[in-house]
């Protein structure tokens, strides 16, 4: 019943908000702040501070996607496959809407490949060709399609060289 309440929560969420760390960094504050800014929304949505906590909300968010996709990418360049599809998948789930779809599925698409499901990170690909057709991924992910599968690839040489 205090009207000064949405004021204290917004600040409270700008507390956590403005100790937010670099992306290589623990997101916990950023998190936090979600929350505050979630919880300022909810229940107090037509307080003039409710509009901030959501632009502050989606910055914090897009903070956090950032924060899993640069984990996935440090698996995927250290050759931990399963835990950067896990972190991509993570990023693209829980945050759809705050980072990149198809740079995220060109990446799960690259993981998938070089963990040895050719099949699957093809179709992955395709699907990211379909979905984003005009995306800045997609022409990287129509290259990966006109690479031959390795499996593929050794099989032609191997007939090439029989005949």
């Amino acid at each position: 019943s205090n009207p000064h309440v949405p004021y204290s929560i917004y600040m409270t969420g700008m507390c956590h908000y403005q100790q937010i760390l670099s992306i290589d960094r623990d997101q916990t504050f950023a998190e936090a702040a979600v929350e505050q800014f979630q919880q300022l929304v909810d229940i107090f949505p037509q307080s003039p501070y409710a509009g901030l906590a959501l632009c502050k909300r989606a910055e914090a968010k897009k903070r956090i996607a950032e924060h899993e996709f640069f984990i996935g990418s440090f698996y995927l360049r250290k050759k931990n496959y399963k835990r950067a599809i896990e972190r991509f998948n993570k990023a693209l789930k829980r945050y759809p809407n705050h980072i990149e779809q198809d740079k995220v599925l060109l990446h799960i698409a690259e993981a998938t490949i070089k963990s040895g499901e050719d099949k699957r990170g093809r179709k992955i690909l395709e699907y990211l060709v379909r979905k984003h057709p005009e995306g800045p991924y997609a022409q990287q992910a129509k290259l990966m399609l006109e690479t031959p599968a390795p499996a593929a690839a050794g099989k032609e040489e191997k007939k090439a060289g029989e005949k």
